[in-house]
């Protein structure tokens, strides 16, 4: 199973009840079974039981990396933003060189470039 979607509530839920059955069956007193049955029981229920929880903790260990990877790109968006708002620029009033959105010579309004 890939650990890129959310496993389903109901799945997980069935197989760890299957596990839990395969578990009681292994150590419920019934004379009629022996050693080697008992413990095939247990390792089935403990692999149901496995394969029911490890595709979810892998799932939320996965979505913590992309939560962390999206807040990366944020932070550089960011950063980019405000490089591309401190950079010089040319105002088309008087010509001048200057910062910002305000022309320091002339006190214009310069105009967003794309």
């Amino acid at each position: 199973m890939s650990t890129n979607k959310k496993p389903k509530t109901g799945v997980m839920i069935a197989k760890i009840a299957a596990g839990l059955l395969f578990i009681y069956v292994g150590i419920a007193p019934d004379p009629e079974f022996d050693a080697g049955a008992r413990g095939v029981s247990i390792i089935i229920g403990l692999a149901f039981m496995a394969w029911a929880l490890l595709p979810y903790f892998g799932w939320k260990k996965r979505r913590q990396e992309v939560l962390e990877e999206i807040e990366k790109q944020e932070q550089e968006i960011r950063e980019m933003k405000a490089e591309l708002r401190n950079r010089p620029r040319k105002c088309p009033f008087c010509g001048a060189t200057t910062k910002g959105n305000v022309c320091e010579y002339c006190g214009s309004l310069i105009p967003e470039t794309k």
